[in-house]
């Protein structure tokens, strides 16, 4: 979040999330608006059309983010060393050009 306070003016993060006890139980900031719908395609729509998006791991974030129009940040270590996935994940495959890996 820092990262796109810190390059714009009047900042708002909408937070799409499936736990809205958690999420408003962890994040406690009044930039962000936090909501869950109960269709999947209206959260992608949303993704689809933020300005920015700073994804999750997993391919429900990566295709809102793929199909933003903005500035992508990503969790640098999305998989587990010596774990299934861990061992098949090219992170050069999964996350494009451009896009900000955060660690």
């Amino acid at each position: 979040m820092k990262l796109f306070l810190d390059e714009y003016r009047n900042v708002t993060f909408l937070m799409l999330c499936t736990d809205l006890a958690w999420c408003k139980e962890k994040i406690h900031t009044t930039n962000v608006i936090i909501f869950s719908t109960p269709v999947p395609a209206v959260d992608m729509c949303i993704l689809s059309k933020s300005q920015h998006v700073i994804m999750t791991v997993g391919t429900f974030g990566w295709w809102g983010a793929f199909l933003s129009r903005g500035k992508v940040v990503y969790y640098a270590s999305p998989a587990t060393s010596n774990t299934t996935y861990g061992n098949v994940l090219v992170i050069e495959d999964f996350f494009p050009p451009g896009w900000i890996a955060l660690t």
